[in-house]
């Protein structure tokens, strides 16, 4: 157990070293839509990040992995849906501040990929963070959908390829 303030900023800092902090949390989201347009949703649970909101599957970058190999293995962990590499596009990216992630570290970047050509069906393959799944119109996400996912939606119907959140002026 830390004992200082600074023993608690060093323990956070290896904390998050050791989970792949290179600056700014990196993670990636798969946007996977159906025949009829709609995007695929998970509810989360057991996180203790917005337990009960919706989000499209997503997770952070591994060290030495890039970020397509990274949206296609959480797609799979995720749902257990696979997507050729070969096919994911990229969508946007979003340049947040947070200042709830792990640790003291508040900058993220989030890279969003559209993710077409999948196979299988999808399922809730991580019943202890994720409590369902959903189609959604990216016109109608739910109410309780994770307020920066609702930005990217937007951002995305306006033709953006890049926005930022939670910086002055934003």
């Amino acid at each position: 157990m830390p004992e200082t303030v600074a023993d608690t900023v060093v323990a956070q800092f290896a904390d998050a070293v050791s989970h792949g902090w290179w600056g700014a949390w990196v993670a990636c989201h798969a946007l996977v839509r159906n025949g009829r347009g709609e995007v695929l949703l998970l509810q989360r649970s057991g996180t203790g990040y917005r337990d009960g909101w919706w989000h499209p599957p997503a997770g952070k970058l591994s060290p030495g992995e890039d970020v397509t190999s990274c949206v296609v293995r959480e797609l799979a962990e995720e749902t257990g849906l696979h997507a050729d590499p070969e096919t994911v596009a990229p969508a946007h990216v979003m340049h947040r501040r947070n200042d709830s992630p792990p640790g003291p570290f508040g900058t993220l970047l989030d890279f969003y990929f559209w993710c077409d050509a999948v196979s299988g069906e999808p399922k809730v393959m991580e019943p202890d963070r994720c409590s369902g799944l959903m189609w959604a119109s990216p016109s109608r996400l739910p109410a309780q959908t994770i307020p920066h996912i609702v930005q990217v939606f937007e951002e995305l119907q306006d033709g953006a390829l890049l926005s930022r959140r939670g910086w002055d002026n934003t």
